[in-house]
């Protein structure tokens, strides 16, 4: 799998982004802030809940595997959460985790779809 990092090293030198600023844009570009919102992810108190989900989506970006593994690497110091308010949202079988999935997946395939083909319906199966 770590094969083709020559792919995604060239993009990082030919552009001159950190690594932040392209997981930054992404974000902005899916709207991911109001994707949770829509899905009704939501936190009565503390940290957002989109705060913790995007720094539960970095994880993979920065090719760590759990929460543990965050929190023993030199990224903890990027946030002053706990460990166990991310333990605590993902572990809530109270929030809409395939409503949040299910749009991003749309948010996904809008993107690479014309704009005129953007509001067409999604389907599971084939017609």
């Amino acid at each position: 799998m770590r094969q083709n990092v020559d792919e995604v090293k060239k993009a990082l030198d030919k552009h001159g982004y950190s690594i932040n600023n392209i997981i930054c844009n992404v974000m902005k570009k899916f709207n991911f802030k109001t994707l949770c919102w829509k899905s009704e992810i939501s936190k009565k108190a503390g940290y957002s809940a989109t705060e913790i989900i995007i720094l539960l989506v970095m994880f993979p970006l920065i090719i760590l595997s759990s929460v543990h593994a965050f929190y023993k690497s030199e990224y903890q110091k990027t946030t002053e959460m706990k460990k166990d308010v991310i333990y605590r949202l993902k572990n809530n079988d109270k929030l809409p985790w395939r409503t949040l999935l299910y749009k991003v997946s749309k948010e996904i395939s809008a993107t690479d779809q014309p704009i005129g083909v953007r509001n067409s319906k999604i389907y599971c199966y084939k017609k």
